[in-house]
């Protein structure tokens, strides 16, 4: 399922027999992962996120842990908060569209032997909106935010991130 390069990066696990949306919704989800999951849920009807990351998507989904978004959270403004609380506004929605993308980012463990890193570069989130992947020392980016581990499902992968992506606009 690899649709894209392998490139090295941080620790990484494999369910290839669940699905992304098994990772993200599923009895055996990431735990450290239901506030964003929450997030989508909220967003989303069931049939929408079954279409997003079922078995037919191919999808990545770069979702910062519990302590990272629930600190963005706390962290906005009354008037962005009630706005991005407002699940008419569209606010939240779009949000989640920007830690989503089509195809396969999986970075596997690799040594230095493997010769430097082709990233990306830019890459359409799923709101249409551009984020960036990007090498920062030892670490792969995507904008602003390190991911921290990745986990490879049967159609796709969860890159646990240590930021929330901004949305332009």
């Amino acid at each position: 399922i690899l649709s894209s390069p392998a490139l090295a990066a941080g620790p990484y696990t494999s369910h290839q027999k669940m699905t992304v949306y098994d990772g993200l919704f599923g009895q055996d989800a990431n735990a450290d992962l239901s506030a964003f999951a929450k997030a989508l849920r909220d967003s989303f009807n069931d049939e929408d996120l079954r279409r997003f990351f079922g078995s037919d998507a191919v999808v990545t989904v770069f979702a910062p842990t519990n302590a990272v978004f629930e600190a963005y959270l706390a962290s906005l403004p009354d008037r962005e908060a009630t706005e991005l609380h407002d699940l008419n506004s569209g606010v939240l929605e779009r949000l989640m569209r920007h830690h989503i993308t089509q195809g396969v980012w999986y970075w596997q463990t690799a040594g230095p032997q493997n010769g430097p890193m082709a990233l990306p570069g830019a890459v359409r989130m799923l709101d249409d909106g551009i984020a960036q992947i990007h090498r920062a020392g030892s670490s792969v980016h995507i904008d602003q935010a390190a991911v921290q581990h990745q986990t490879l499902y049967s159609n796709g992968v969860i890159s646990e991130i240590d930021g929330v992506l901004s949305v332009a606009g």
